[in-house]
């Protein structure tokens, strides 16, 4: 061959010279499949085929295909003859220089300008080895299905559907602004969606994956509820905007009649718009108490802070129990209820109860304690009391109360339980008597 030939001179391929060509005088190519790379005699495949069923190539049989499941070329240079893995070209080549093959490299060309190069012997892929990486390869592809669809649950049950659904008010209200025709419509769902706001709240549904998974913080709640309250009413004004322009209409006469109408529909407004935060700080809501249930973050009193030298735990702790020594005022039932502490020492209560014209001494302990924010920048500490009446009347019983108390205020609720089981009440503390 000389010394500017590409190719064969017998077949025409470039992977051989023209001395080294397998084909005999009347052939240039291999009679079962074609190939001009190897001859009839040494041709890969079987009777009934003429090529790899994988990636297609005449050079190899199915069995020693080196492609995996998902690959039937080489990616660098698409060549069906070797993986990637294999591939002779570098970085910046996929074909030799000389010839343009894809099935070696230019430094191995056999169609040298100066003579016949030796090609490197490209090593043998076997079948188990394809299979090998053909399952890598399939598990790889799982694996990272599989975070994905892990990622996209997650965000959508954390962050999306929470902020998207606690907010619909907000967002539909927008909307009855921007698409004036159907303001009606989109101010009515707005109402739907400050309703589902509350619901999800109260029961904590979706805002206790928002708070306790991503926010870390139940005052992102707070904030949702003012800022769909005031959608909320925006929504409800736009509805009974209409009412409020036919009032314009009515004869002078009818005034009397015009200014009950328009006072009922800002009376209207102005409820709808407060509703959800009145709502909000007058139900506890479960997903604040999960969040800052059985935590020692305990807030305490200026005095407290100021005395010198830091207390103890213990100490502050018997400290903060003192806050709960007062006398509270409250319904047990349909009856009137007042509590008396008196004493607490450590977690030790003692004090007594009149309940109508019936005063019981009880004794107990603070089982539990927790925070919760006040929603105007404070906390307030919530003590759990088991108390005990004494047992030696018939209707003596046990009483368990949650007492809530801060800066701005204290309240409470619980039950009781007669100790024969035949009667139960539940309690409501509304303040205390010397407030």
């Amino acid at each position: 061959m000389g010394l500017f030939s590409s190719e064969c001179a017998n077949c025409g391929s470039k992977e051989h010279a023209t001395s080294d060509c397998p084909h005999g005088i009347f052939s240039s190519k291999c009679a079962k499949c074609g190939s001009v790379d190897h001859a009839t005699n040494d041709c890969p495949h079987g009777i009934f085929s003429s090529k790899c069923s994988k990636c297609g190539s005449t050079e190899h049989s199915t069995s020693d295909c080196p492609h995996g499941i998902f690959s039937s070329k080489c990616s660098k240079c698409g060549s069906t003859e070797h993986s990637t893995s294999d591939c002779p070209h570098g970085i910046f080549s996929t074909e030799c220089a000389n010839c343009g093959s894809k099935n070696h490299s230019t430094a191995d060309c056999p169609q040298g300008m100066f003579g016949k190069r030796t090609p490197t012997p490209r090593p043998e892929t076997s079948s188990s080895s394809s299979d090998e990486s053909g399952c890598a390869t399939m598990i790889g592809w799982l694996i990272g299905i599989g975070i994905v669809v892990f990622v996209v649950v997650w965000l959508a049950v954390n962050v999306v559907l929470p902020v998207v659904l606690l907010n619909s008010a907000l967002a539909l209200g927008i909307l009855s602004f921007v698409f004036k025709k159907y303001k009606a419509l989109f101010a009515s769902l707005a109402l739907v969606g400050g309703g589902y706001m509350l619901l999800d709240i109260t029961n904590g549904w979706l805002s206790v994956n928002f708070v306790e998974n991503v926010v870390k913080n139940p005052d992102w709640i707070s904030a949702f509820v003012y800022i769909n309250a005031a959608a909320i009413g925006l929504c409800a004004w736009l509805l009974v905007q209409p009412i409020w322009l036919k009032t314009e209409q009515l004869e002078p006469t009818e005034k009397r009649k015009d200014l009950l109408i328009k006072g009922a529909l800002i009376l209207l407004v102005a409820i709808a718009t407060a509703l959800a935060p009145v709502i909000y700080y007058s139900v506890k809501n479960p997903f604040i108490q999960k969040s800052n249930q059985n935590q020692a973050n305990y807030q305490f009193q200026s005095d407290t802070r100021n005395n010198v030298g830091s207390p103890t735990k213990t100490q502050a702790t018997m400290i903060e129990n003192q806050f709960i020594v007062d006398t509270y005022l409250g319904k047990i039932g349909e009856k009137e209820f007042k509590l008396f502490i008196e004493k607490v020492e450590g977690d030790n209560v003692e004090g007594y109860n009149v309940t109508g014209s019936n005063r019981r001494p009880v004794k107990g302990k603070i089982v539990n304690k927790w925070t919760e924010p006040t929603g105007l920048g404070g906390n307030y500490t919530i003590f759990k009391l088991i108390l005990t009446e004494p047992g030696d009347d018939k209707w003596d019983g046990e009483f368990n109360i949650d007492l809530w108390i801060s800066d701005i205020g204290r309240h409470g609720e619980g039950n009781w339980k007669a100790f024969n089981g035949k009667l139960e009440r539940q309690i409501k503390i509304k303040d205390r008597l010397n407030e």
